[in-house]
């Protein structure tokens, strides 16, 4: 049986709270499969551990200046280092500007089913079920995916962040990173105005 692959997002020096939403996520639907979690960054070895006592698990962590900041070359070549290094069979990603971006790819270099916007999953004799919302919000579909490996995005606020204590060890995973063919320029967060739509 495979894995659940949590692939966590890092924002100023601390693990989001989405991401601590998706180990809740993936404690909920293991069903006996092992989770596993991936930290990708710059000095995150410690939050890697910290991580792993939180929901993470056993989670593997590549840290090199080089990754400090986003780049979607190097997360697809760590992601997919981490799916075949946990042997996982699915993999959760935060719905977010950041998952949007690289998620797809993912799916696509995986040749894995792709589920977007998931905000609740079922199991349904031993076959995940995942429930997502279509027609700007009105319906609910429920989406079954064909393939053995499948790729979700998760909503954020979709569910509680995970409460618990996990018996979880953080190890470096070696990723060969290549030439990127893009730079980094620049972060731009606009100024918070409103209700936080992504938590409704």
């Amino acid at each position: 049986m495979g894995s659940i692959l949590i692939v966590t997002e890092i924002q100023k020096g601390a693990v989001r709270e989405a991401s601590y939403e998706l180990a809740a996520f993936a404690h909920k639907v293991a069903g006996g499969r092992p989770v596993a979690s991936l930290v990708i960054g710059s000095g995150v070895a410690g939050t890697a551990e910290a991580f792993a006592k939180k929901g993470g698990g056993d989670v593997l962590y590549v840290d090199r200046p080089e990754l400090a900041n986003y780049s979607v070359e190097a997360w697809t070549r760590v992601i997919r280092a981490a799916v075949e290094a946990t042997s996982a069979e699915l993999v959760l990603i935060s719905n977010t500007p950041l998952g949007w971006d690289v998620a797809p790819r993912i799916a696509a270099a995986l040749d894995s089913g792709f589920v977007s916007d998931v905000f609740n999953v079922e199991n349904e004799g031993g076959k995940l079920v995942f429930v997502r919302r279509v027609f700007n919000g009105k319906l609910d579909a429920r989406v079954a995916a064909k393939a053995d490996r499948i790729v979700a995005t998760v909503q954020p606020g979709a569910t509680d962040a995970y409460q618990g204590a996990t018996s979880g060890g953080a190890k470096a995973l070696e990723v060969e990173l290549g030439t990127a063919r893009s730079r980094f320029g620049e972060t731009k967060q606009a100024a918070a105005k409103g209700v936080d739509l992504t938590k409704a």
